[in-house]
């Protein structure tokens, strides 16, 4: 895995280079957000880790100009400044995840881990195949769903997510915790009743009898648990 470090402070860079090396990674190392946007012209990331404050370009912008090529690469921002307004100005223009300076770098690791997890199944990296769940069939890549009586649908990007999720872990019951962590990640969550409705909305679609599902099953009081 190859991962965009930018990050000007020379112990702090150093010590991400050599601990992410360690662990396998490939990790390409820029002072400057000018570099760091050069290097994305020419390498393919599998996930940023962005300083905010590096003198001429921010890493808030290095993020910005990111989500404008259209790539959907993981950003965990590293700031030493972290108030309210700072991280949700990240997180607006395209951040995933945060973590405040001093941190611990067996905590950053894991959360680096966790993002590379959630983002090896998105649409970049999906071939054009079809998914059939009963007798709807979905192609992911295109974000379509063709439901049992032949009508074609346009899914969602939280759509596609969940049915991954789903199709990534049979006949395994996921707590709603674990759907919002793994869909959502540090994205402002909806609430229990929210994705209940969500999940209802993908069943009626799927479902030849929503009301008596056959594949994607309530577990009571839990979560839910896909059937193949």
């Amino acid at each position: 895995m190859r991962l965009l470090l930018v990050e000007d402070n020379p112990l702090v860079g150093t010590m991400l280079r050599v601990n992410l090396g360690q662990e396998g990674f490939e990790v390409h190392w820029h002072t400057t957000g000018e570099s760091a946007l050069t290097a994305l012209e020419t390498l393919k990331f599998d996930l940023a880790l962005l300083d905010i404050g590096l003198s001429g370009i921010s890493g808030i912008e290095v993020a910005g100009r990111i989500r404008k090529l259209g790539l959907e690469t993981p950003i965990i921002m590293l700031t030493a400044n972290d108030d309210l307004d700072t991280r949700v100005h990240a997180l607006d223009r395209g951040a995933d995840d945060y973590l405040a300076k001093p941190f611990d770098m067996d905590e950053l690791i894991a959360r680096v881990r966790a993002h590379l997890r959630r983002s090896s199944g998105t649409l970049e990296h999906l071939p054009e195949t079809e998914v059939h769940i009963g007798q709807a069939v979905m192609v992911l890549e295109r974000k379509t769903l063709r439901d049992p009586a032949g009508q074609l649908h346009s899914l969602t990007d939280k759509q596609v997510a969940l049915v991954q999720y789903f199709v990534r872990n049979p006949a395994r019951v996921l707590t709603r915790d674990n759907i919002l962590e793994e869909i959502w990640g540090r994205e402002p969550a909806p609430t229990h009743a929210e994705l209940d409705g969500l999940i209802a909305g993908l069943r009626a679609r799927i479902e030849r009898e929503p009301s008596h599902p056959r594949y994607i099953v309530t577990a009571r009081g839990i979560g839910y648990r896909f059937e193949p």
